[in-house]
């Protein structure tokens, strides 16, 4: 962290050694943290039932982090008194995952389930993760297809149509994604781009073994066989 701190963007501590060589990572690290020196976004610290010396040690890390005037660096320490040093990881790592992606989901009725908000809203939240965790966070697809459902089902058939086109720029090789859109197309009477986008969704599922292969042939082939002039 202290001597490469651009490298990680996150740094969970679990039950770290710093008294060794007379404490002289230590003594190099209190300063640091204090400092505008730091990359890192997020860093989480802990310890068990480990002694008065490991203790003091990380108390003396929370000092020096309080003197901080940067509020890039999110930061939190737990003792765990019922742990030793070789047991308290698992409840290291739970906690800091849990502090680390606090707010992640996404905002939900808390009556329906439903997403809430639009795919700008969807875009601005994993945006403001992305730069409070250090890096782009585009949504995830099953996100973005979740709203595009949701929209059809509302029959609100163009905000439908612009979620799922969303996802497939941002995830062309997924053979779902191209299926969803299909979906949306034939909804709202675009049957000629549905069934070109099914047949992708085909496409894409046999180049890439997707064990959904034989579900996207058929929705193909169904709309293909309901184009048919006889059908019409």
């Amino acid at each position: 962290m202290r001597v490469r701190p651009e490298l990680f963007q996150v740094v969970i501590a679990a039950s770290p050694r710093l008294g060794w060589d007379e404490r002289k990572e230590l003594r190099q690290l209190v300063p640091f943290l204090a400092s505008a020196d730091v990359k890192a976004r997020t860093l989480f610290f802990t310890c068990g039932d480990e002694g008065a010396d490991m203790k003091a040690d990380l108390d003396a890390l929370t000092s020096s982090l309080r003197t901080r005037k940067d509020a890039s660096l999110r930061w939190d320490s737990a003792i765990y008194p019922n742990e030793t040093h070789d047991s308290v990881v698992i409840k290291s790592y739970y906690d800091a995952l849990r502090m680390i992606f606090a707010g992640w989901s996404v905002p939900r009725d808390p009556q329906t389930n439903f997403l809430k908000g639009s795919l700008d809203d969807l875009k601005a939240h994993y945006a403001k993760l992305g730069e409070r965790l250090g890096f782009a966070l585009l949504p995830p697809q099953a996100i973005v297809n979740e709203l595009g459902y949701q929209h059809l089902r509302t029959k609100e058939l163009d905000a439908s149509l612009v979620a799922f086109r969303y996802n497939s720029q941002l995830y062309p090789q997924s053979a779902n994604v191209w299926d969803s859109l299909g979906d949306a197309l034939d909804g709202a009477g675009k049957r000629d781009e549905a069934l070109a986008s099914y047949r992708k969704a085909v496409s894409l599922a046999q180049a890439n073994g997707d064990p959904n292969l034989e579900i996207f042939r058929k929705q193909a082939v169904r709309l293909a066989d309901a184009m048919k002039p006889d059908k019409q």
